[in-house]
């Protein structure tokens, strides 16, 4: 009789323990790490069944005073005024059948990283090694250089705060920017490298015959360098008339407004870090415009059966033009139909080895101002 009252008692134990014990999931979401600057939102899931109404709440449990939880009764909610340090932070809501149920989250607060500091700016007149001095960094921080544009190597790497930095070649402003960073909070400064680099002996560029091209060319001189401390400057010395010059400090500006005739035009360079000037001339035989004309190429590299004839489609003769077919490559004893004067012709007797290359030239009989454009025929064997 008494093992009966035993088991009775034992089997109403185990039976209230099941009845009490959590029957409704609370997930307090992922541990986090962030940077004393960045915003913290816990965000939970509240689990079901749960009682109506629920009765969510957000606590602290551990960690640095001061800490605000925005929202205390909803699953998700942002934490404001935290401090570096380690946290604890539970969810709690109430089961379905009057059980609260709960789960921690932990958070790690950094703190920022000390001052980037990445020294001041250089400007030299080439791309000789720059020697860096940022300010250095002590474990858990890493110090890094990046580049920007992209280019040029650090020694002995981009992590020493005194590395040296060797620039590619030519006139460029590199940005060059120190981080400092603990793996989540970063601080970064800037510094410049100003790469002169003019191009010596100045060279105002190749001389310029203008013909049957319009009134305007695009000079070419050398490179001056950055600005500052560099310049350069175009000058008219001679001519027919005064042109237009676009942009006088442009090495490759561009000259309008010519006339028939020689021009000399100097371009002056100037600066700490080169001098000089040199000359170039434009020779203006005819500013009237080239006819229109467009070439074409003709394939057909499977002919069933082999042809020998191609009708070439020229670019049409406008009002005072005239025109003529040249064949310039392959087999003589082609003929024309109708005429070689026609812009659109068809070659025929093509018996030869191709490729056969024909031009079209127009001129415009006012000005005299030709243009030539080439059209090429290829064959091959039938593909059997």
């Amino acid at each position: 009789m008494t093992k009966n009252y035993l088991v009775i008692i034992l089997f109403t134990i185990l039976f209230n323990v099941k009845g009490f014990s959590q029957n409704c999931a609370v997930n307090a979401g992922t541990d986090q790490t962030i940077c004393v600057t960045s915003p913290l939102n816990l965000t939970g899931i509240a689990g079901n069944p749960q009682s109506v109404p629920p009765l969510i709440q957000w606590s602290q449990v551990s960690g640095p005073a001061g800490a605000t939880i925005s929202s205390p009764n909803t699953a998700a909610t942002a934490v404001t005024g935290l401090t570096p340090g380690n946290y604890i932070f539970q969810l709690r809501n109430r089961c379905g059948d009057g059980i609260f149920a709960n789960d921690l989250v932990a958070v790690t607060v950094l703190p920022e990283p000390p001052t980037a500091l990445a020294g001041t700016d250089v400007t030299q007149c080439s791309n000789t090694a720059v020697p860096l001095s940022a300010n250095a960094v002590t474990a858990p921080n890493v110090g890094t250089w990046t580049v920007s544009p992209a280019g040029g190597t650090f020694s002995p790497n981009a992590n020493a705060p005194n590395a040296t930095y060797t620039p590619p070649a030519g006139a460029v402003t590199y940005t060059l920017t120190w981080t400092i960073s603990n793996g989540f909070c970063t601080k970064a400064d800037n510094m410049l490298v100003n790469v002169v680099s003019p191009t010596l002996p100045v060279n105002a560029g190749a001389d310029i015959t203008l013909s049957c091209g319009g009134s305007c060319v695009t000079l070419n001189g050398s490179n001056p360098g950055l600005a500052p401390p560099q310049g350069g400057f175009w000058s008219l010395i001679s001519g027919p008339n005064t042109p237009v010059i676009t942009n006088a400090t442009l090495r490759n500006t561009t000259v309008c407004g010519l006339v028939p005739g020689s021009y000399t035009l100097r371009w002056t360079v100037s600066g700490s870090c080169g001098s000089g000037q040199d000359d170039m001339v434009i020779n203006v035989s005819n500013i009237n415009n080239a006819p229109t004309n467009t070439g074409n190429t003709y394939n057909n590299f499977c002919n069933t059966p082999a042809t020998n004839t191609q009708t070439l489609v020229g670019t049409p003769l406008a009002p005072g033009e005239t025109g003529a077919w040249t064949l310039t490559s392959g087999q003589a004893g082609v003929t024309y139909s109708p005429s070689t004067t026609s812009a659109n012709v068809t070659v025929g007797n093509l018996t030869g080895t191709f490729a056969y290359t024909f031009n079209w030239v127009k001129t415009n009989t006012a000005t005299g101002c030709a243009t030539t454009a080439t059209h090429t025929i290829n064959r091959a064997s039938t593909i059997s």
